[in-house]
């Protein structure tokens, strides 16, 4: 077991539910990245997922296309991600998951990535397009290493979600709804319990929903139906504003608490 599953695991035992930010560079460099991730695991967060900045985010709404596209223009590189996860581990155990295309780890060699990734302490790994059928290689390698290899299953897919479901590892990420990453206003509804009570068929594995949860009450809404929640836009969003993302943790917290 990692990192990953050994926090999931610890936050079942104690009835809670599991926080999951998503966070990427934007305006910020990698010494202010980390100590944002830092200091979100002190408001209660369970596990961070690092976004590497990407040209062709296709899987991401227009506020994590934005945050990419800024940081991109100031230079950010795959070897900040590293570096920023190497700063953490200097203050923090959070399990730590990276989010990458895989055109990103491809051209920097799969094994190569993983092995790096592997000493440096990265728990996990999402690849959005990367399909079912071309996963063979990477989820071997990541179990060789000890590295989740977390899928993503959509209610546009029933037919595949069994399949998906059953090679997954550390969680299965549930997107909410039909469409890319992105705040909404709603995301709970009878066709989206009906859809993770399919997905719990398939595995015993936690749920954790992502896609659209962008406030208190939508966090409210869907933690009952789900092991934790994943919240990214909503954050980047703050970030790129300047608000108080600390804040907006905390609040996170206490609602999946209450």
């Amino acid at each position: 077991m990692n990192r990953i599953s050994l926090e999931l695991e610890k936050i079942k035992n104690e009835g809670k539910k599991a926080l999951v930010p998503f966070v990427t560079f934007d305006n910020l460099n990698k010494e202010e990245l980390a100590e944002l991730i830092v200091n979100i695991r002190k408001e209660g967060a369970n596990i961070v997922e690092i976004g590497v900045p990407f040209t062709e985010p296709l899987a991401d709404g227009e506020i994590i296309q934005a945050a990419y596209g800024e940081a991109i223009k100031n230079e950010i590189k795959l070897k900040d991600v590293f570096d920023t996860v190497k700063l953490v581990r200097k203050e923090s155990d959070i399990p730590i998951i990276i989010m990458a295309y895989y055109n990103i780890i491809y051209c920097y060699g799969i094994e190569k990535f993983l092995d790096l990734s592997r000493e440096i302490g990265v728990d996990g790994l999402i690849i959005p397009d990367l399909p079912l059928e071309e996963r063979v290689e990477t989820l071997n390698l990541c179990k060789d290493k000890n590295i989740a290899l977390i899928p993503l299953v959509a209610p546009t897919s029933r037919e595949r979600i069994k399949a998906i479901s059953e090679t997954a590892d550390g969680f299965v990420y549930c997107i909410s709804s039909k469409g890319i990453t992105g705040e909404r206003n709603k995301i709970i509804n009878d066709e989206t319990i009906d859809y993770l009570k399919e997905v719990r068929g398939y595995t015993k594995l936690p749920l954790l929903v992502g896609f659209g949860i962008s406030n208190v009450e939508t966090a409210k809404n869907i933690k009952d139906y789900s092991d934790g929640i994943i919240v990214g836009s909503a954050i980047v969003k703050r970030l790129r504003n300047r608000d108080n993302v600390l804040e907006f943790i905390r609040d996170l917290r206490n609602a999946l608490d209450s």
